[in-house]
């Protein structure tokens, strides 16, 4: 069950958890792999924030509560045993009851079967609704059923069966035209990861059309072209199929299976290669950091990128990651159109590795710049803020 981090339901349910909580404290680390085995096997709440850094982890109603404060790998415990885990489960119990609280399920995730294909004339002569990700690869995000159903119309896409009306009050609909069979669909909180593979077709896209649960950041639509080929294939392959088994649905469309793993992401005919590391990118960031034009606070910041955040242990780590599209970035606001070098947004991002480099003040700790550095040549290409 996952609410909504702008809703009230959710700050409610904050404020009772980190009642006591001395986020700042030095508690015992735990490792992602500690992590994801508390979401796999145990009761847990996971109050999800706009970045990953802040959010709060629980293994509820277990002999030890623990709650860990995230990092953007692994975290640490910043309380244990909680005193008000009664409140807390009082409260989570009236909200779940509630009428008017959005609750949302990974498990409302699914595919949609697609008999057709699309000739190249009818998409490419009228495809303003969709974002090109890649080389031969479209999409758009569907949050209505008029939407859907003009979509559907325009471009003469034929379901097997009819999507409810109603699918658009617990999930986006994510609808993707590809050159490419897509193999895979990951599906997490944080976003979705396509796997593309096989040939690129000469006279026809493919159509996958999956419902996201509102529970998946949707804004986020990573690419791992790493299977496709350069070889041009031609006539039909295998057409959607769908089923829906929760958290691992399976969406086949031509073959697609939807998981909760992560994947890596890369692109054709551009330059991947990372001469950049991050460590030279935070160097770079940091210098970066220094212009007027990024004392966007009403005090002078002093932002950096080695001396901020820690690792649990009294040592600092650099948060740092490395993107491929603007797509990537976990929240668009993280990105400032003024502070980008191009106003076109294609001239920046072509496929190739940017390391996003997250830069605290150290003057306050809910100030944060993000500075974007080509993982390939060391430019900086953009920036982004985020403070609380």
């Amino acid at each position: 069950m996952y609410l909504l981090g702008e809703s009230k339901d959710y700050t409610d349910i904050l404020n009772e958890l980190i009642k006591g909580i001395d986020s700042k404290g030095e508690g015992p680390v735990v490792s992602e792999e500690e992590i994801k085995e508390i979401e796999q096997n145990e009761n847990y709440i996971e109050l999800d924030y706009d970045t990953v850094s802040k959010n709060y982890v629980i293994a509820y109603e277990q002999e030890a509560d623990n709650v860990i404060l995230r990092s953007d790998i692994g975290g640490k415990v910043v309380k244990q045993n909680l005193d008000n885990k009664k409140d807390l489960s009082k409260l989570m119990k009236e909200k779940i009851k509630s009428d008017n609280v959005n609750c949302y399920h990974m498990e409302d995730s699914r595919g949609y079967k697609v008999t057709n294909e699309i000739s190249n004339e009818t998409f490419e002569s009228n495809n303003s609704d969709f974002r090109q990700y890649e080389d031969g690869v479209y999409g758009v995000k569907i949050q209505s059923e008029e939407k859907l159903n003009d979509i559907l119309e325009r471009y003469n896409i034929e379901l097997e069966e009819e999507i409810p009306s109603d699918i658009f009050d617990r999930a986006d609909i994510i609808l993707m035209i590809s050159k490419y069979n897509i193999e895979n669909i990951e599906t997490r909180v944080g976003g979705l990861t396509y796997t593309f593979t096989g040939s690129q077709r000469e006279d026809s896209y493919l159509v996958n059309i999956f419902a996201a649960s509102k529970a998946i950041n949707t804004n986020c639509v990573y690419r791992n072209m790493e299977d496709i080929s350069e070889n041009v294939s031609y006539g039909n392959v295998n057409n959607n199929t769908s089923s829906n088994i929760g958290n691992t649905a399976s969406s086949n469309s031509n073959n697609n299976n939807v998981t909760n793993s992560s994947s890596s992401i890369s692109t054709s005919n551009v330059d991947k290669t990372v001469r950049i590391t991050k460590e030279e990118a935070a160097i770079i960031a940091e210098e970066e950091a220094k212009k007027e034009k990024y004392q966007y606070q009403g005090w002078v910041s002093d932002f950096s990128a080695t001396e901020v955040f820690s690792d649990g242990n009294g040592n600092y780590e650099i948060s740092a990651e490395l993107i491929y599209s603007l797509d990537d970035i976990h929240r668009l606001y993280y990105w400032e159109e003024e502070w980008a070098i191009d106003s076109n947004i294609n001239n920046i991002f072509k496929g190739q590795p940017v390391w996003c480099i997250r830069l605290g003040d150290k003057n306050d700790p809910l100030t944060n710049l993000y500075i974007y550095v080509d993982a390939t040549n060391g430019n900086v290409v953009g920036a982004g803020q985020a403070s609380d």
